[in-house]
């Protein structure tokens, strides 16, 4: 009784393997793909043209971002202004390099604060790959030190982060240089602050039994 059944399932999956291979080359086994097919083959007279509703038009795409566009948006940190501006800063020739980096200069004047330099860099480390870009990372960092060290901590940990935000090829020294720049700052910062012995003055020790 066993074996017979073992030959039924065999012959059946046997059946269905020879149904899935035996499909016409013609006859997609996708349905979707068929119905496209069939919709592209059969001819359709003018009364069926009219009944059957036109396809739906695809979504409009927003138009590319003229030169000029992009120009404003640095000089008003628009974020995705700001993450187009430094990616072209590594590959733009001059005069055009030379007019990115005037509008950026523009937005880091009108800044309050680290805060705000800290947003003019951008939501990636675009700007770790452009001389002008590592410039006003450092420019941010030297903000970032005149601040009370709680505050300055928590900021250059917001600037690490960003630096981690994207890749770092290994040739790209100076990009590595800012960075450890940036970790050695913060390091410092930590120590003094968090470390700092005149904190430690009124803690308790218990001895563990």
């Amino acid at each position: 009784m066993m074996r017979f059944v073992l030959v039924c399932l065999v012959a059946a999956l046997v059946y269905q393997g020879w149904k899935w291979w035996d499909v016409p080359q013609t006859q997609p086994a996708d349905p979707g793909v068929a119905l496209f097919q069939r919709s592209q083959v059969q001819p359709t007279t003018p009364e069926e043209s009219q009944a059957k509703p036109p396809l739906a038009n695809p979504a409009p795409q927003p138009p590319p971002q003229t030169a000029d566009a992009l120009l404003t948006g640095l000089r008003q940190a628009d974020p995705a202004a700001l993450t187009v501006g430094f990616a072209n800063l590594v590959e733009a020739s001059e005069p055009r390099r030379a007019l990115l980096a005037d509008a950026l200069d523009i937005a880091v004047a009108a800044a309050k604060g680290p805060e705000d330099l800290l947003a003019i860099l951008g939501r990636g480390n675009s700007f770790l790959h452009s001389t002008h870009g590592r410039q006003l990372a450092r420019k941010t960092l030297g903000e970032i030190l005149k601040s009370p060290g709680d505050a300055a901590i928590v900021q250059t940990t917001k600037l690490i982060e960003k630096c981690m935000r994207g890749a770092i090829a290994r040739q790209d020294s100076a990009a590595f240089e800012l960075v450890n720049e940036i970790y050695s700052k913060h390091l410092s910062l930590v120590r003094s602050v968090v470390f700092n012995p005149s904190k430690l003055n009124a803690a308790r020790s218990h001895k563990v039994q």
